[in-house]
């Protein structure tokens, strides 16, 4: 119902608050009466009629609410000279705007909106020096803003929304009569211009897209307080002022649905905790020269509400501007020319043209190549968003930090490059899903842990198979072009017509998964790689992770010296048991004394020792032997080609350089090397095998003293032919772990060679400090020189005696005979006749030698009877 009118006697009221309620007609006379009234409030309800000037003569009245009813009049030429806020939303008021504001000069609040005002702004709102809310939307009000509204300098919110649309009025009063919808009567007409136009029953004016127009102020950037710009939905044209990024306390701008320019200033972007409202232009895109972009620092502010429209703001512009910033883009050294179409995070730039990026027919990032660019700061989980890319190249800058999870999930990646950064932590598991994958470098970085990725070579090559095709197609029918082959093995392009093979598809098998999987390591563990086809060390040294020949065999170096250890004493046991077997037939077998044996040794050596019976001696000759045999073992261990083991010596002899995704094997031709390497070994080491064959032989084809001296002859030449057979293939094997060069090869030769000298070295030693006990048990040259020719004598003795002893037989044959003769015959006495008669021989003279004075500790072997 109506208010009562009694109301205007509680002249000591307050506040009035009648709202939400079903209150209908006219404000009643009377409420003027309430002196003590400072606010009025009767908001939602069926007001009607005019707002009674009466009630500003109330001095206290400080706010009138009167939203969300129908009254259709306020006087704004009358004085409110106490009102500070004005509330007439959502009403019926279909009167202009006052050209005099003079009685509202206090007003810090006014609300206007949702009305049926038209008109101007007028210039006199000016006069309101101390508003701080304006809001006039969605009303009928045209034409510019007044250059007077830049004098509200404290206004924190400014509404001038919705004052375009269809609007229809009744021809006879559009000020009187209500309004009508253009579609009334299934009859729509609009335009810019008023439309006569009849619907068969009543005459209306249809006013279509006014609002307002001309260009939003450039001194709108002036406002320091403002906190809400909504200018929507009217009739603005031209571009839109840079000085809306200086609204710092900015929180919400509106300028969608206008007739603005594409051009959307930059400055916008700083503005960058407003949500901001640009889309719904008026105008036909088709007609821009160039697909409109917004600005790139624009895209990048969350309540921009065209952020996800692709068309404005492209996603993968704002990933690749996240790679710049994250990368310290402004350090790098090419990014692009300056106000060129190449330059990266240019505003307006299309980011498909930037340096190193390329895209698709679609405008799809499928390749990012900025290696060599002075790149630092990390590697942005933004990629991770770019899912089409193929060509991940950012090796030899400075980036730190992880490899993001994030590009796990680029599955579309053929070829990643993060060779010689600065990168920590470890691979993203997602790779191991990459089934595309064909070139991986991660070498030359900190990474750690393990990387479980393998590329098959199958794979790499029935892709590169693929682009093959494509390039031959395209040389044999003028029907493919370089689009087409980009889309087989994003080939790429010479002269942008032909095709030519990528990048990856040149990479050597050796070059195809490359990581710091090789020792020596910054870390106690190096990376763990087993699929790798080759592994880098700390200082950059690489090497094909491939298995030597011994490793195809299942056998490590130290493995193979302990077959060659059984395949010498084997050989060398069959060897003996052959010459023997050959020479048992013969009756008498050639003697030989210890002194052969020792003699058979050919040079002063500690194994000398095995050859006499001195238990001290085999002690010192087992601990040289076993001292010469570890050193080799500990040789042909550091020999290993272990990549996870950092106390091998094998040198890397590769290097991944830096301008080249291939490995390059630095090792020089050493044919030469090895054929001065041959010579050395036959000329130092030849006369011991030699020595060690002979000694074999001789115990098995000379007679010997007794069955204990044949085994220490046995022995001892398979000791000596043993250790120089391993001190060989430990030089062999050493070498070709560590020589790279023709000097280095012959270097390591000798180094081994004095190792074999040790058994020498060490006789000279006990010669210096034992040398009476060393000649009890081993005979010097001058000793063996008199005992050979005491032996030679000694045989030259035994001949006589047997000789002698021949004689005295045939002499006792003789005087038998002789008495037989006598008894037949006994006219035959004398011995001459007989000795004629048969010629009997005469005794020789037989001169014996003087014994020779020998060595007392030598014992002569006694003749045998």
């Amino acid at each position: 119902g109506p208010v009562p009118t009694e109301i205007g006697q509680l002249t000591e009221l307050f506040f009035l608050g009648l709202n939400d309620n079903s209150l209908t007609g006219p404000i009643p006379n009377g409420i003027e009466n309430l002196a003590s009234l400072s606010e009025l409030a009767f908001w939602r309800n069926t007001l009607t009629g005019t707002v009674p000037t009466e009630l500003g003569s109330i001095e206290g009245l400080s706010a009138l609410k009167l939203s969300q009813n129908r009254l259709s009049f306020f006087n704004f030429s009358s004085s409110w000279p106490f009102l500070l806020s004005l509330d007439l939303r959502d009403n019926q008021i279909n009167q202009t705007l006052s050209t005099s504001l003079d009685g509202l000069s206090a007003l810090t609040e006014l609300f206007l909106s949702s009305n049926r005002i038209p008109g101007t702004i007028p210039s006199a709102i000016g006069e309101l020096v101390r508003l701080e809310r304006l809001h006039l939307a969605n009303n009928l009000i045209s034409g510019t803003v007044p250059d007077d509204l830049l004098f509200l300098t404290r206004l924190t919110e400014l509404d001038l929304s919705g004052n375009v649309g269809q609007h229809c009025f009744a021809y006879s009063s559009c000020d009187d009569e209500p309004s009508y919808c253009c579609e009334e009567g299934g009859l729509r007409r609009c335009s810019q211009s008023r439309v006569y136009y009849s619907n068969g029953i009543n005459i209306f004016y249809c006013y279509g897209d006014v609002g307002l127009t001309g260009t939003i102020p450039a001194g709108f950037g002036g406002y320091r307080y403002l906190k809400l710009l909504d200018l929507s939905d009217n009739s603005f044209s031209g571009t839109i002022p840079l000085e809306l990024g200086d609204l710092s306390r900015l929180d919400h701008l509106d300028l969608s649905r206008n007739y603005l320019s594409e051009t959307i200033p930059s400055q916008l972007g700083l503005l960058a905790d407003a949500t901001i409202r640009l889309g719904g232009t008026k105008r036909d895109v088709s007609s821009f020269d160039s697909p409109p972009v917004a600005p790139l620092s624009l895209c990048a502010v969350e309540g921009f509400n065209l952020a996800n429209d692709t068309s404005w703001c492209p996603p993968e512009r704002n990933y690749l501007a996240d790679v710049y910033q994250l990368a310290k883009g402004r350090e790098w050294t090419i990014d692009g020319e300056d106000e060129q179409e190449t330059k990266w995070v240019h505003e307006y730039n299309q980011h498909c043209k930037w340096y190193g990026v390329s895209c698709n027919d679609d405008g799809v990032v499928t390749e990012l190549q900025l290696a060599s660019n002075s790149l630092s700061g990390r590697i942005s989980s933004a990629l991770g968003k770019l899912t089409s890319l193929e060509i991940l190249d950012l090796h030899d800058n400075n980036l730190q930090g992880i490899i993001p999870t994030e590009l796990g999930s680029l599955t579309n990646l053929i070829s990643a490059r993060f060779s010689y950064n600065t990168l920590t932590g470890t691979l993203p598991s997602g790779f191991i899903n990459h089934s595309n994958l064909s070139l991986l470098h991660l070498h030359g970085n900190r990474l750690s842990g393990w990387v479980n990725v393998s590329i098959p070579s199958r794979r790499r090559w029935d892709f590169c198979d693929l682009a093959s095709s494509v390039l031959a197609a395209s040389s044999q029918t003028s029907n493919v072009t370089c689009d087409n082959a980009t889309s087989f093995g994003n080939a790429t392009c010479d002269n942008a017509t032909s095709p030519v093979r990528p990048l990856h598809c040149e990479v050597a098998d050796h070059s195809i998964l490359v990581s710091d999987c090789g020792s020596p390591s910054d870390f106690n563990e190096p990376l763990q790689c087993e699929d790798c086809t080759a592994c880098c060390n700390a200082v950059g040294e690489c090497h094909p992770k491939t298995t030597t020949m011994v490793k195809e065999k299942g056998l490590d170096p130290v493995e193979l010296g302990l077959i060659i250890t059984l395949f010498v004493i084997v050989s060398s046991f069959l060897v003996a048991a052959f010459l023997f077997l050959r020479t048992r037939e013969r009756a008498n077998h050639d003697s030989i004394h210890s002194g052969d044996a020792w003699h058979a040794i050919g040079k002063e050596s500690v194994y000398g020792f095995f050859l006499s019976n001195s238990f001290v001696g085999w002690v010192i000759a087992l601990a040289v032997l076993a001292t010469q045999a570890a050193v080799f073992v500990i040789f042909m261990e550091a020999a290993e080609l272990d990549f996870s083991d950092s106390k091998v010596d094998w040198v890397y002899a590769w290097r991944c350089p830096r301008n080249t995704p291939n490995c390059i094997d630095l090792t020089q031709d050493m044919l030469y090397g090895w054929i001065v390497f041959g010579i050395i070994m036959l000329a130092f080491l030849g006369v011991d095998l030699v020595m060690g064959m002979k000694l074999i032989a001789f115990s098995a084809t000379r007679q010997h003293e007794s069955l204990w001296n044949s085994v220490k002859c046995f022995f001892s030449g398979v000791v000596l032919l043993w250790i120089t057979s391993f001190a060989i293939y430990a030089s062999v094997v050493y070498n070709m772990a560590i020589a790279r060069t023709n000097t280095g090869l012959i270097l390591s030769a000798v180094i081994v060679i004095f190792v074999t000298d040790l058994d020498e070295n060490f006789y000279e030693l006990l010669k210096a400090l034992c040398p009476i006990w060393l000649s009890k048990i081993y005979p010097s040259s001058d000793d063996y020189t008199r005992l050979r020719l005491a032996m030679e004598r000694e045989v030259e003795v035994e001949v006589e005696r047997k000789m002698e002893i021949e004689r005295e037989l045939r002499r006792s044959e003789l005087q038998q005979l002789e008495q037989r003769f006598l008894s037949i015959d006994p006219s035959v006495r004398e011995r001459g006749l007989l000795q004629k008669r048969y010629s009997l021989p005469q005794p020789l003279p037989v001169s014996l030698p003087q014994p020779l004075s020998l060595p007392q500790p030598l014992s002569l072997p006694q003749p045998s009877p």
